[in-house]
C-alpha cells in the first residue's frame, strides 16, 4: 500500500513533468508534440496515480476525483495528436491541468480524511462547544436582564427625584410672580388714588 506521500511525489515526477513537457513544445509551437506530452500525462495519471491515491486509503473519498480525471483522460487520449492544430493543443492543456487539479484534490481530500477525528470524539467535541455555548448564552442573558432592570429602576428614581426636586421649584416660583403682580397692582392703585 502506498501513501499519499508517494502519490503526490510520483504526481510531481511524471503527471507534472509531462505537463511541463507539453507546455515546452506548445511554446515551441509544435502542436502535435504537445498533444502527445498531455496525453502522456494523462496516461501516467490513469494508469499509475490515480490507482495509488485510491489504495493509500480513504477510497471512498478519493475516488471522488480520481474517476473524474479518469473520465477527463478518456477525452484527453481522443484528440489526435499526429495532426493536432493549436486549438487541439489548446483543449488537450486544459484537460492535462484539470486531471492534475483533480489527482492534487484527491491527495488533501483523502490525507484530510485520513486524520479526521474518530466520529465519536467528533461528537464529544460538538456537546462540548453546544454546552459551552448555553452557558455563555445563559450568562449573557442574566447579565443583560441585570442591566436592564438597574437601568429601569435608575430611570424610575430620576423621575421620582425630577419630579421631587421640581416641584418646590415651580410652586415657589408661582407664588414669587403671584406677589409680584399684587405689589404691582398696589402700587398702581396708590398712585390713582
Amino acid at each position: 500500500m502506498t501513501s499519499f506521500a508517494q502519490a503526490s511525489s510520483d504526481l510531481d515526477t511524471t503527471v507534472g513533468v509531462y505537463i511541463s513537457q507539453g507546455a515546452v513544445a506548445w511554446n515551441a509551437g509544435n502542436y502535435p508534440a504537445a498533444v502527445t506530452a498531455y496525453q502522456q500525462a494523462g496516461q501516467a495519471g490513469a494508469q499509475t496515480v490515480g490507482p495509488e491515491i485510491d489504495s493509500a486509503g480513504q477510497p471512498s473519498v478519493t475516488q471522488y476525483y480520481t474517476q473524474q480525471a479518469w473520465n477527463l483522460n478518456t477525452a484527453l487520449a481522443a484528440i489526435p495528436a499526429t495532426t493536432a492544430t493549436q486549438a487541439q493543443a489548446l483543449e488537450a492543456q486544459t484537460l492535462a491541468q484539470k486531471i492534475l487539479s483533480l489527482y492534487k484534490a484527491a491527495i488533501v481530500a483523502g490525507t484530510g480524511a485520513a486524520n479526521a477525528p474518530s466520529q465519536s470524539s467528533s461528537m464529544l467535541t460538538t456537546a462540548l462547544v453546544l454546552g459551552a455555548i448555553g452557558v455563555l448564552g445563559g450568562v449573557t442573558f442574566a447579565v443583560m436582564h441585570a442591566a436592564s432592570s438597574k437601568a429601569a429602576a435608575s430611570t424610575a428614581r430620576t423621575t421620582r427625584t425630577t419630579r421631587s426636586s421640581t416641584a418646590p421649584t415651580r410652586r415657589a416660583t408661582s407664588a414669587r410672580t403671584t406677589r409680584s403682580a399684587r405689589r404691582l397692582s398696589q402700587a398702581t392703585t396708590r398712585r390713582a388714588v
